[in-house]
């Protein structure tokens, strides 16, 4: 296996998201200053966790390796098993449309009214978090003992915690008590030079 990423909503995106693309693009496209290069849409997607390797040619887990000098090899089929029957998936996410003091969730202690638009370095990023869809309690499938969040609220930050019973371990849980519950979709580049000569 190469480099591999597992992601979701490549390609044909439904209705209701292409609508949201499509609003963003026209937001940042009116920004003074800003030279906007949008992504294709069917390119656009989102990354739900990574399975990059530590080396060429074996399986080791590239982010256990970085964060705990540790060599684990992914179990990669196993988790890819593990999906096809998880209470966690479906996952239902909300993109926008979050009030100004909705803090059922925090994005890296900020609230998503903040967070779901904005230009991150030369990058344009929206980001969406999980939704609930109903009562059932999702907390037992937390990995770690320190970390429930019941509710699929946090479906996504457990199911990457889950990833981590396969030697999978996701960038952005470098100690057990981070958790991401980040839906990151990338939608386009800023040329930052061009910027720069407007200024």
């Amino acid at each position: 296996m190469s480099q591999a990423t597992l992601i979701a909503l490549y390609g044909t995106k439904p209705p209701a998201f292409e609508e949201i693309l499509n609003q963003c693009f026209a937001m940042i496209a009116v920004v003074p200053g800003i030279q906007f290069k949008p992504y294709s849409i069917s390119q656009i997607h989102a990354t739900l966790i990574g399975l990059e390797k530590a080396g060429k040619g074996d399986m080791y887990n590239k982010n256990i390796f970085n964060f705990q000098g540790r060599h684990e090899a992914m179990d990669v089929n196993g988790f890819l098993q593990y999906l096809t029957c998880s209470d966690l998936l479906p996952l239902r996410i909300s993109i926008g449309n979050y009030a100004s003091n909705d803090a059922r969730i925090l994005s890296r202690g900020q609230l998503p009214y903040q967070r779901s638009f904005s230009i991150q370095g030369d990058k344009v990023v929206i980001m969406g978090w999980p939704s609930k869809r109903d009562n059932r309690d999702y907390g037992h499938a937390a990995t770690n003992n320190a970390i429930h969040r019941a509710g699929s609220f946090h479906a996504l930050g457990l199911l990457r915690k889950k990833a981590e019973q396969y030697n999978i371990q996701h960038l952005y849980h470098k100690t057990d008590e981070e958790f991401d519950n980040d839906l990151y979709i990338r939608i386009g580049t800023i040329d930052e030079k061009a910027q720069t000569k407007r200024i």
